[in-house]
């Protein structure tokens, strides 16, 4: 026999799938060969499959899932039995998790019903019970309940792990068919559900005031209410106050005709009857809600008033802060601002008509002192304001609750007029905005327009000696025109502006120049219809001399700017392909820079600064 000493080439055997062979003849080189024969016959590793977190229907058609059970897309499908997940998605291995929970917790309560409460026979102690539960991937996790604890039900246990809403339960059905998300439809219909267990967060329909706001955390806490003080203390004294909100009415608020000079008196009234403790001890949660951002209003009121101002002007002085080279402009921009702060530290909850029309007067400031892109941006948040308390639908419309007296019906009435008003301004502005600016419009221009507001006879609501509303009843073709007369015939003049916009984004080139010419035609022809008292040839001036109309003939010089620009917006995209176009576009141009002229010309020198040339 012989024997081999660990340096012997021989005395290493080769291990290969766990058992052991020798070869007498395996040297270095020929144990290296066939170490790599061995490594070539080795199977490529496998790359490590990548879990799917979606589910199977959401993968399958490539859409985004947000992984609830059933989530989103499969229930707006009507594919709940479809929504399954692989094994190891962290949404299945939460709900075995759930079901083990629910199951052991079921478990320790049947036995505690056997044992009348004491502890499972597996235990020594006698004072309470360890049970272990395996999940696939957290191995075991002892769940401990003690005899003298309260056992939870499985329905209730289900309830605590399944859903909760800011610290609050949700039913099962909310929780597990409607997701956490809560956007969208989905989201209204799990608060309609818990509405129905006793949730009081559903909210109110628009043009109805909400109590969800008076616990608020946002507008109740500290900070919020020293903001909102420190803001409202920049306001100017009342005596400087009412003066410039006369000039604003005066010189500007005819010109739109969104804000009504009624309800604003009656709120600066309401306004001025607040104690300041109520503002100091309690913050804007315990103001009414359409107080709240009135503040914001205000400020951009007297900051347009204050473009009016001359350098030189000794009664509104003392406004300027002292010892900094301060113009009214200057201080017009501050209040701008603070108005804008007071929406902002409210936000977005529970809003009103006075927050759409703040943020509208912040739009005419913005436009009013040059700053145009801004303009845009601010007329397109009060849009979104208007849209979300529901001006853009007649069906939105505030209604009239059952068994309401005249005076409320009437009430109701006004206030759609109102509504109505503001919205058909703010869809004006819109498309006269994206025609100037080359920009798309916040207003799905496609969608049903909501009712236009009545061409009503006085510019407010009328009271009878008794101090009682007035029905609403339309103007005359006889009776003086008011500024919302003049309002609805721009309205109407805009009209092609929404076409010319749709056609606009088929370039240069077209498919049918017929429709070009077919809008040209109407724009001729809704300028050829305008009325006696608004024409710039041979007008009515009947009632020129009435102290209410003082407004007419600046009225004449602006109108005309608008069919001039809607001709040149409609041919201008075709001025380098199309000869006709061109000079169509350069005699709308040309008319609109008369009508400017003209407008120029009728403006007293204090109000030159606010007139911005493509806005009229």
């Amino acid at each position: 026999m012989s024997t081999s000493s660990p340096g012997d080439p021989g005395a290493w055997p080769l291990v290969a799938n766990g058992s052991s062979s020798e070869y007498p003849d395996a040297g270095p080189n020929n144990g290296a060969a066939a170490a790599e024969d061995n490594a070539s016959a080795r199977p490529p590793p496998r790359k490590r499959r990548r879990i799917v977190i979606s589910c199977t229907e959401c993968h399958r058609r490539k859409q985004k899932c947000d992984r609830q059970l059933p989530c989103t897309n499969c229930i707006s499908r009507n594919k709940h039995s479809a929504c399954h997940y692989e094994t190891g998605a962290p949404t299945a291995r939460e709900q075995q998790k759930r079901q083990q929970l629910v199951g052991l917790t079921n478990g320790t309560t049947a036995s505690a019903d056997r044992g009348g409460g004491a502890s499972n026979s597996g235990s020594g102690s006698g004072s309470g019970s360890t049970t272990t539960a395996t999940s696939p991937d957290m191995g075991k996790s002892p769940i401990t309940s003690s005899s003298s604890s309260t056992h939870h039900t499985g329905s209730e246990l289900s309830a605590e792990h399944v859903a909760t809403n800011g610290g609050k339960p949700v039913t099962r059905v909310a929780s597990e068919t409607f997701g956490y998300s809560g956007a969208g439809t989905l989201g209204f219909l799990r608060k309609i559900e818990e509405s129905t267990t006793g949730d009081e967060n559903l909210p109110p329909p628009p043009g109805q005031p909400s109590t969800l706001d008076q616990t608020t955390p946002s507008i109740s806490d500290g900070l919020t209410r020293e903001k909102y003080k420190s803001l409202v203390r920049q306001l100017p004294a009342r005596i400087h106050i009412e003066k410039l909100v006369d000039i604003y009415f005066h010189e500007f608020n005819w010109q739109y005709y969104a804000l009504d000079r009624t309800l604003f008196d009656s709120l600066l009234s309401q306004w001025y009857t607040l104690p300041f403790s109520l503002l100091s001890q309690g913050g804007p949660s315990q103001i009414p809600l359409s107080l709240r951002p009135f503040p914001g209003l205000l400020f951009n009121i007297i900051a347009i008033a204050l473009l009016t101002l001359s350098p030189d002007d000794k009664e509104f002085e003392g406004l300027l802060y002292a010892g900094l080279n301060m113009t009214f402009e200057d201080l017009a921009s501050d209040y701008s601002e603070s108005g804008l702060q007071v929406l902002q530290v409210l936000g977005k909850r529970s809003m009103t008509l006075t927050t759409v029309l703040a943020g509208f007067a912040r739009a005419s400031f913005l436009k009013y002192v040059g700053l145009v892109t801004e303009s845009w941006h601010a007329i397109g948040g009060a849009i979104r304001d208007a849209q979300e308390i529901g001006l853009h639908r007649d069906s939105l419309d505030p209604k009239p609750p059952p068994g309401a007296t005249l005076q409320g019906v009437l009430e109701v009435q006004w206030e759609v007029q109102r509504r109505r008003k503001i919205w058909m301004t703010l869809v004006v502005w819109d498309v006269h905005m994206a025609g100037v600016l080359g920009r798309p419009t916040t207003i799905n221009l496609t969608a049903v327009p909501p009712s236009l507001p009545v061409d009503v006879k006085g510019d407010s609501p009328g009271a009878s000696p008794a101090g009682e509303l007035m029905p609403i009843v339309e103007r005359g073709e006889n009776e003086p025109p008011t500024p919302l007369t003049r309002a609805l015939w721009a309205y109407h003049i805009m009209a092609p502006m929404r076409e010319i916009l749709e056609l606009e984004k088929e370039g240069a080139c077209p498919r049918d120049f017929g429709r070009v010419d077919r809008l040209h035609e109407e724009v001729i022809s809704i300028e050829s219809k305008t009325p006696p008292f608004f024409r710039l040839e041979n007008p009515d001036t009947r009632f020129d001399d009435r102290e209410d109309c003082y407004w007419m003939p600046l009225a004449r010089v602006i109108l005309p700017q608008l069919s001039s620009f809607e001709l040149m917006a409609l041919h201008r995209p075709y001025i380098f392909t199309r000869p006709k176009s061109r000079t169509e576009a350069l005699k709308a141009s040309l008319g609109m820079l008369n009508a400017q002229r003209l407008h120029f010309m009728a403006l007293r020198p204090a109000l030159y600064k606010t007139s911005v040339s493509p806005f009229g």
